[in-house]
């Protein structure tokens, strides 16, 4: 056990390295991590805050959207992410409205799409995108909250699971 646990991590470490560092096994494994029940809402929301504070941000201080767009790729740690805003700038490239290139991605929530397209039409994006950094941040804050409670429990079922074997010892 001893011997063949660290030769298993090493492997395991050495086939994740090596299929992380191509294009799309990246992509797979940032669409599986995105697919895992508690922590991918976690994940989105998170790379979703770092969206939009810096889209606001870049917006805000009179840089054009599609090069706004542009340094929010280097933003995101997530490819299925990255690619929806390469998406975004070629579609806003062509003319389309921001909203509605969100709105092709599987990944942007509705919320999102929706809240951006209010923000076009009342020419204040900016101040939307401040918005929805702001309720991401609290959705963030609040999960995590969520999740630290309620591993407490298993905690305490670990810690006296191994006083118990002890014990027994």
């Amino acid at each position: 056990f001893l011997i063949s646990l660290p030769v298993l991590i090493f492997c395991f470490t050495y086939l994740f390295k090596g299929i992380y560092s191509t294009s799309r096994g990246r992509l797979l494994i940032d669409d599986f991590f995105l697919k895992i029940p508690l922590f991918g809402s976690l994940i989105l929301r998170s790379e979703l805050t770092s969206f939009c504070d810096t889209l606001s941000t870049l917006v805000n201080s009179g840089i054009p959207l599609v090069e706004g767009l542009e340094r929010c790729i280097s933003a995101s740690a997530n490819q299925v992410v990255r690619n929806s805003i390469r998406l975004s700038i070629n579609m806003v490239g062509q003319g389309q409205e921001l909203s509605y290139s969100l709105n092709q991605s599987k990944v942007i929530p509705r919320l999102l799409v929706s809240m951006v397209k209010i923000g076009e039409e009342t020419g204040a994006l900016p101040f939307m995108l401040e918005n929805l950094a702001g309720f991401y941040k609290r959705e963030v804050e609040e999960t995590v909250s969520a999740l630290t409670k309620a591993m407490e429990p298993a905690v305490i079922f670990v810690v006296s699971g191994i006083v118990g074997t002890i014990v027994v010892a």
